[in-house]
């Protein structure tokens, strides 16, 4: 599914970069980051998940969804959208891509 179709679910404050982008997974283990994949930084108890964005990028994720703008130097061309609530938006972005289970 587009960047664009999942993004049009959301409340998207702020994006950089290709909403053409093919998505056919959400994560929020930086670990398991690879293409079609959107990671989501999540403003944990413990951690902060926008700590791992380099790694995911490194690993070749396709996405972000994120609720503080990484600098585009360390995201170069990797799609970025901007909300309020990660979680929230999470949460909406899979019921569109796994069409409303």
């Amino acid at each position: 599914m587009k960047l664009s179709e999942i993004a049009s679910v959301m409340e998207v404050l702020e994006f950089y970069g290709d909403m053409d982008t093919d998505i056919c997974d959400i994560i929020v283990d930086s670990r398991k980051s690879g293409p079609g994949k959107m990671f989501v930084c999540i403003d944990g108890y413990t951690t902060d998940g926008h700590r791992f964005i380099g790694d995911a990028v490194k690993n070749g994720i396709s996405a972000l969804l994120v609720t503080k703008m990484p600098p585009r130097d360390m995201v170069g061309d990797t799609p970025v959208l901007r909300v309020a609530d990660t979680r929230l938006a999470m949460a909406q972005a899979s019921d569109k891509l796994h069409r409303h289970p």
